[in-house]
């Protein structure tokens, strides 16, 4: 978008177009250069609504494919979680895996992609460590619904891959 004035300071002024039209409608006299003026204050108003309507448009669009994408990730993560319900985690394995990821996120060659799914998991299992000690104290797991509650991550990842823990190890 081009800007047909610019204010600095409280001063108007304006691009040398808007003084050549002013110039071509000078039997106006007087007025020539107030219209002139208007009109590319007009013309820059017209603009800036057309570029709300294509940032609107553009962002539309956007939710739309950010929505259509939540859907396959939770279709995805619902297809999971029948091929994972017998999934079984002794805390052995857990720690284990705890310490070969962290050693994976701290190699500085790997790719950002791997970097976040790594930080991601680390989150994950940690959380299910927590969970496997809280068991192994009150003999027993309880899977909270708290998806809609801040902790849908670490459910969904709890339901898909491990339905129960080991607890022997």
């Amino acid at each position: 978008m081009r800007e047909l004035f610019h204010l600095d300071n409280g001063v108007v002024s304006f691009t040398e177009a808007v003084g050549r039209v002013a110039d071509a409608i000078s039997p106006l006299g007087a007025a020539a250069r107030t219209v002139a003026e208007l009109s590319a204050l007009a013309a820059e108003l017209r603009q800036i609504a057309l570029e709300k309507q294509r940032a609107e448009a553009a962002r539309s669009i956007s939710l739309a494919a950010l929505e259509q994408r939540q859907r396959e990730v939770e279709l995805a993560a619902s297809e999971m979680r029948w091929t994972g319900s017998e999934a079984t985690v002794s805390s052995a394995q857990l720690n284990e895996a705890i310490s070969r990821l962290t050693a994976q996120v701290t190699d500085r060659y790997i790719s950002e992609d791997e970097r976040m799914i790594g930080h991601q998991s680390l989150q994950t299992l940690a959380t299910l460590s927590v969970q496997l000690n809280q068991a192994r104290i009150s003999g027993t797991v309880r899977w909270s619904d708290d998806l809609l509650n801040g902790g849908w991550f670490d459910t969904l990842w709890t339901r898909v891959f491990v339905s129960r823990l080991e607890l022997g190890a």
